[in-house]
């Protein structure tokens, strides 16, 4: 199939889900979870570290939604009340350190 011209659209798109991965093998940890066994028997049947079974427990959500289009740009951004918190903390912590600098004296230090 040919590539195809991209769908043009006004204002602001909305992107808040993630887009299909693209396809890819699985472990068959998706059958094995539906077994009656404990995380530690699916764990020696992957052959896989703690470490490891545990990113791969949380990433299978994820890895359901597979599809051929699958080439899309994830941008992560902090929320922005987030993000005025962290600039706010900042210029606290630079006025802080301004009085802390004026306040003190090299000599003051030395108990003169």
């Amino acid at each position: 199939m040919p590539p195809v011209a991209p769908i043009h659209w006004r204002g602001v798109r909305q992107a808040n889900h993630l887009s299909p991965v693209c396809p890819q093998s699985l472990p068959s940890f998706t059958t094995m979870m539906n077994l009656s066994t404990t995380t530690n028997d699916h764990q020696k049947q992957l052959h896989l570290s703690p470490k490891h079974f545990d990113r791969l427990q949380r990433q299978i959500p994820f890895l359901r939604n597979q599809s051929e289009d699958c080439l899309y740009l994830n941008i992560y951004v902090p929320f922005e009340h987030y993000y005025q918190h962290r600039l706010y903390q900042r210029q606290r912590q630079q006025q802080q350190n301004r009085k802390l600098k004026s306040t003190t004296s090299p000599t003051s230090s030395f108990g003169k």
